[in-house]
């Protein structure tokens, strides 16, 4: 199917931005959530949510979890004081607001980043994959697949406020709903699932025009021997009244200020409070079973640049540390929390370098860490971070092998394959099957 959701979403929109999702979306099953602020009354159709918060740009690791001893040459715009014991482990200033979830984190050093242009980069942070030339996406992104696995529950099992684009990748995979739909907040997102005043009640009318264009559509086509229009077209249908059997509008009503207090951590409610309103909120509504974050601002070439990197990385961190609480605060019927559910994944396509450069700011470098948090992470002794991967003086990845943390026998560089084979395991998708990688075995629970 060469069509993507995208054109379906497209092609079910009104004039004047009434209706941007599907019509579908605009459940006309009565009752339902509205108003509820506690998720313990809705059935929940996953056990296992995943939320990804991508610093896109470049982040400097020695801020968050590979702080490396100073040496000439090095610029690291903090005192060592600045630090942070994690019960023994000491990272990076950054990481001060997880400290409180210490004993949940994993964190995987010392990946090898073999690609240092944006582009390539990028896709290999999410595809653990080397993309060839050419604008054909070539491999679906682990959030594709772990959305394909949980997608025969889900309307819109992947959402999506990142930076990327795309922001994630579906490959050769047929479904289109698993290309994730794209807002900036859980109010955006309300806003497009539903019409709104006198529209309202032409409902019926508009999804029996646009029931009515798909059967001249297919009658058109259907002798074009050559196109997949009419298929393409039957399967958008297909899908459109699938999803106005659902309750996703009534779900979406009941989104509220649950993570308020995120105004704290992150200052006021702008675009990263909004991104972290809307990780908590799609997995409070269980909305969608994988939810992708994060922003973009992490290139720091110049002085100018890397003169706002350093808090641009401390209020990232925030962010995740914020998602975290927020889940942490929604108790459900069995007494687990929402974060006892959700497994966060931190990382970014690659680090900057420890040195400055002309410029006076920091050129990319190949070494890169992920930082893990929640379901299926392994805990470290004494409630510290379990910590897996090998840098050197230099903060240069060494080998290691993934199956048993050998610096000598079976030693390898990790890639960003590795990672994204870590999450694919936590979230109970064959890594080997999905992108033909192996896990790193320690940082699994």
């Amino acid at each position: 199917m060469t069509s993507t959701r995208r054109g379906f979403l497209s092609r079910a929109a009104l004039a004047g931005g009434a209706l941007v999702l599907p019509t579908g979306l605009l459940s006309t099953v009565g009752g339902g959530l509205t108003g509820c602020s506690s998720s313990s009354t809705q059935r929940r159709r996953t056990d296992h949510y995943v939320v990804f918060y991508l610093m896109v740009g470049g982040w400097d690791v020695m801020l968050t979890t590979d702080p490396v001893d100073r040496k000439p040459g090095f610029f690291m715009p903090w005192d060592d004081d600045d630090n942070v014991d994690f019960g023994g482990v000491t990272l990076g200033p950054a990481m001060a607001p997880l400290k409180p979830f210490a004993d949940r984190i994993g964190i995987m050093r010392g990946i090898h980043v073999d690609a240092l242009n944006h582009p390539q980069a990028r896709f290999r942070m999410v595809t653990g994959k080397f993309k060839p030339p050419g604008t054909v996406v070539t491999a679906p992104s682990v959030q594709t697949f772990i959305a394909q696995a949980r997608s025969s529950d889900y309307e819109l099992p992947n959402l999506s406020s990142d930076q990327l684009r795309p922001a994630t990748f579906r490959g050769s995979i047929a479904d289109p709903r698993l290309e994730p739909v794209r807002v900036a907040s859980i109010t955006q997102l309300r806003g497009l699932t539903s019409l709104r005043g006198g529209v309202g009640q032409y409902r019926r009318d508009v999804e029996e025009a646009l029931r009515a264009k798909d059967a001249l559509t297919e009658a058109r086509w259907k002798t074009a021997s050559s196109s997949s229009l009419a298929s393409d077209f039957r399967t958008f249908a297909d899908l459109e009244r699938h999803l106005a059997q659902s309750d996703y509008g009534q779900r979406l009503a009941g989104a509220e200020s649950l993570t308020d207090k995120a105004k704290d951590a992150v200052g006021a409610v702008d675009r990263i409070g909004n991104q972290v309103k809307l990780a908590v909120e799609a997995i409070r509504l269980d909305l969608a079973p994988v939810v992708t974050v994060g922003t973009g601002e992490f290139d720091a070439h110049s002085r100018g640049e890397y003169a706002s990197h350093p808090n641009a990385v401390k209020k990232g961190i925030r962010a995740v540390a914020a998602i975290a609480q927020g889940l942490q605060d929604v108790v459900v019927d069995d007494g687990r929390t929402l974060l006892d559910m959700t497994t966060i994944v931190v990382t970014s396509e690659f680090s900057r370098a420890p040195s400055k450069n002309e410029l006076g700011g920091k050129h990319h470098w190949p070494t890169n860490s992920m930082i893990f948090l929640g379901k299926g992470v392994a805990s470290g002794r004494d409630g510290a971070p379990r910590v897996f991967g090998v840098t050197d003086e230099n903060l240069v990845a060494q080998p290691i092998n993934p199956r048993n943390g050998s610096t000598t026998d079976g030693a390898d560089v990790l890639d960003m394959s590795h990672g994204l084979a870590t999450i694919l395991a936590i979230a109970g998708v064959d890594p080997h099957k999905a992108i033909g990688q192996e896990p790193v075995l320690d940082l699994l629970a």
